[in-house]
């Protein structure tokens, strides 16, 4: 028996280095054969592997028939190896095949890496880059290794959807601040990078050439700036504008700006000397202005925004990104800026915002407070966002992309997208050495999309239900259809239920069973039990054999720790082998006292047999603690589904 709540020991971890080949040798035939399009190797295939693969940023281009292009970064040996350069590729099939890649700088040795494209009316897409323009190899008379954040950033472009390149480069020009003047290099050279997306926004109506007072559209993407090479704070946030670019067709009339206005950029919440970096920025719609989120080291996602239709000042303090408070009949949006008001977990890890139709504002995720660049990467969670009183609140997170064998596994520096006459998205990442594009179904996005206003009680997969605290035991199937060794979607297990008085609980007492007679090592079938004398619950789901086991967190369970009615979820995520809890329509995140709320877990069990054909209920769990009413399922359900159920039970 494992206790979820604690990390993989390293001795399994030693074991998946050691059983999984890091290339591209074929794994385990049962998981390569998955059904489940969240599996992280369910993609297709768009380059590699090679040494190293990152950012593969993609455009839909209306003028070649839809066809996608999408810029990487590639390199032979590992990330920030001499040698980076950057490629394209193609696809005329809505993202199923994809051509050879092509090299944007064929002539050239200089390090080139990290691009964002941009497609205008006519066909013609730009890719703006970074590049060690001048061969920059020494810092203070020492040799630097890496060289892939230092230099310019240039452009190219194509005419012709990248079969081919401009024979010519063009340095996209931004003005020095403090932080460059005063970087290692003593502002002789620059380090920055980008991994934002393009943005279009309504050019403001001001007077003034280069195509500022005709409307229109703007172009908008951020970038950090680093003083201290090659990563270390200070560090700020900066955004690169263009008010032309979309509708001039010379390269040297575009005009180019960078912004906020001023000499600083944003910089991380608290105005602390600590890592800010990696912006995605936002054009708002209600009332114009932007929203911008980026990482930190501090455990959660940094945002600012500003009302300014320029995104030039007004710029709020930056905070934490925040969800959205499921209520009883809807939502509303949380007071404080602290990990007990809901804010979004993130480690240092890339993530990705954007506004794709008809979907909404949608970001991608890592829903954990990892300090380090490892175990903090896997799964992606993606969830949607509502524009109200300026910013942005967020939804309970989805389980999007997962590596089920390696918890270790980075996917990162995603793209979103829609193709016209598709339905759904496409998300593109790499884990480093493989580019991969992953088809996200329109159900699964359009409930999640509607999660600020679901009031459905989701019937589909119950197998067993009860609606009065009088009720002892319900039917339940024997076979479960529960194993952690079929890959197919939806696999797994949820229990819903309502407690009231949870603070009379008894320590050790059992809320549901279908198993009352084994010990923990052999239990058949799954249980709820209270844990400790602080009310957490803990299931536990056996095959007489091996069993897994998963414990509330402690802020989640000091909520429903009272003498009031609260609803309960629990979802076993068998495909993606992972365990979430639910509270009142909020997913647990493991508050400030833990990384997550969710876990991974490391027991492979086979087919769960109940072992009564009946689920045991103990309406009264302790001095007036009661179990109030419940439905359990045999599949694993969407956050979505289960905040459908918080309302509508309520």
């Amino acid at each position: 028996e494992k206790d979820l709540t604690k990390p993989f020991p390293m001795s399994s971890l030693l074991w998946l280095f050691l059983a999984v080949p890091m290339a591209n040798a074929i794994i385990d035939v049962s998981y390569q054969n998955s059904t489940d399009w969240r599996n992280l190797f369910n993609g297709t295939v768009m380059v590699g592997p090679q040494g190293y693969l990152d950012q593969p940023y993609c455009i839909v281009n209306a003028a070649f028939h839809n066809e996608i292009l999408c810029i990487v970064t590639a390199g032979d040996k590992h990330e920030g190896g001499a040698g980076e350069h950057m490629e394209s590729v193609t696809s005329a099939d809505g993202g199923h095949t994809w051509s050879k890649p092509l090299r944007l700088e064929p002539n050239t040795t200089l390090d080139n890496s990290y691009g964002v494209p941009v497609v205008t009316s006519t066909g013609r897409v730009y890719a703006m880059y970074n590049m060690n323009l001048h061969n920059v190899t020494h810092l203070n008379g020492k040799y630097i290794s890496r060289r892939d954040m230092i230099g310019v950033f240039v452009m190219r472009y194509t005419d012709n959807n990248g079969k081919t390149w401009s024979g010519r480069r063009y340095v996209v020009p931004y003005r020095q601040t403090p932080i460059d003047k005063g970087n290692s290099f003593g502002g002789k050279v620059d380090i920055m990078w980008s991994v934002d997306q393009v943005k279009r926004f309504p050019s403001p109506t001001t007077s003034g050439g280069g195509g500022r007072g005709g409307g229109g559209d703007s172009i908008i993407y951020g970038f950090t700036k680093v003083q201290k090479y090659l990563l270390s704070p200070p560090e700020e946030v900066w955004f690169i504008t263009s008010p032309n670019l979309l509708t001039e067709q010379d390269p040297n009339k575009i005009v180019w700006e960078m912004i906020p206005a001023g000499e600083h950029g944003l910089k991380p919440p608290g105005n602390k000397v600590s890592v800010g970096e990696e912006p995605h920025i936002l054009p708002m719609l209600q009332q114009g202005g932007f929203y911008c989120d980026y990482r930190t080291t501090q455990g959660y996602l940094a945002e600012s925004h500003t009302a300014d239709k320029t995104a030039k000042a007004g710029w709020s303090p930056p905070g934490w990104a925040k969800y959205w408070r499921n209520t009883k009949t809807g939502f509303d949006t949380p007071a404080g800026d602290s990990p007990n008001t809901g804010v979004l977990k993130n480690p240092r890890g890339p993530t990705t915002l954007k506004n794709l139709s008809p979907y909404g504002i949608l970001l991608l995720f890592y829903f954990n407070s990892e300090h380090s660049y490892t175990h903090s990467r896997n799964p992606y969670w993606l969830t949607h966002a509502i524009e109200k009183n300026g910013t942005l609140y967020f939804a309970q997170p989805e389980i999007v992309l997962y590596d089920r064998l390696n918890p270790a596994d980075r996917p990162g520096y995603p793209d979103m997208f829609t193709v016209p006459g598709q339905q759904g998205m496409i998300i593109t990442e790499t884990q480093k050495t493989t580019a991969r594009a992953h088809f996200v179904p329109h159900d699964f996005l359009s409930k999640l999309s509607s999660q600020s206003t679901i009031n459905h009680l989701t019937t589909e997969g119950t197998i067993a239900h009860w609606t009065s605290s009088s009720v002892k035991s319900v039917p339940i199937p024997k076979n479960m259809n529960l194993t952690s060794k079929k890959y197919h979607p939806g696999v797994g297990l949820t229990i819903n239920f309502g407690v009231k008085n949870h603070k009379a609980a008894k320590v050790g007492a059992v809320l549901l069973t279908t198993d009352n007679t084994s010990s923990s090592g052999s239990l058949r079938g799954f249980r709820v039990v209270v844990a400790n004398k602080d009310g957490q619950l803990k299931v536990e789901v056996g095959d007489g054999s091996s069993t897994l086991t998963a414990t509330m967190d402690p802020l989640c369970s000091a909520a429903i720790n009272d003498a009031t009615t609260h609803f309960v979820g629990l979802v076993v995520d068998a495909a993606a082998r992972i365990t979430t809890w639910f509270v009142d329509g909020m997913l647990c995140d493991g508050g400030p006292k833990q990384a997550r709320g969710w876990a991974f877990f490391n027991t492979d069990f086979g087919d769960v047999m109940n072992a009564s054909p009946s689920l045991l209920l103990a309406p009264s769990y302790g001095p007036n603690a009661v179990l109030l009413w419940g439905r359990v399922y045999n599949r694993a359900l969407m956050a979505s589904e289960v905040v459908g159920n918080y309302r509508f039970m309520h």
